[in-house]
């Protein structure tokens, strides 16, 4: 054990073994013990990327295609400032296109141009978060 001159506990000793130029964490993935830099560890990552991206292909693949992207542009340029910043008399740039009430696969409601709003990134992410229980926030109701 050695003394700590990074953190708050200047000259205290710390049980464990740390090297400020190479921190080492617990991979995320639940129940493993493997060490790394950052998030998981090499087999927990693949294990991740192979899911996550099966799953977004078979579920959104119909949805987030040329179509969207071209019909997410023109509308952003018809509205160029975050709806919710606007609120509060804020002119924010806006960069995302969201669905006021989720659409949960519904294509009427996915391409309901009057279901859509123009959000700044930070907007968007707070509202997702809440719908999606992100931040240890509850989930929202989806029915």
């Amino acid at each position: 054990m050695s003394a700590c001159r990074y953190c708050p506990m200047l000259g205290q000793t710390h049980a464990r073994n740390f090297n400020i130029d190479n921190p080492r964490r617990p991979c995320m993935a639940t129940g493993c013990p493997n060490l790394v830099k950052f998030g998981r560890c090499e087999k927990h990552a693949k294990q991740k990327d192979r899911q996550s991206t099966s799953q977004r292909n078979n579920e959104y693949k119909w949805m987030y295609g040329r179509k969207w992207q071209k019909a997410r542009a023109f509308y952003l340029r018809r509205h160029p400032v975050c709806a919710e910043c606007a609120k509060y008399n804020r002119a924010v740039p806006a960069t995302d296109v969201d669905h006021i009430e989720p659409h949960l696969g519904d294509r009427a409601k996915f391409w309901d141009q009057a279901n859509w709003q123009a959000l700044c990134r930070g907007c968007h992410s707070s509202k997702t978060a809440t719908y999606d229980g992100g931040f240890g926030k509850p989930l929202v109701d989806k029915v």
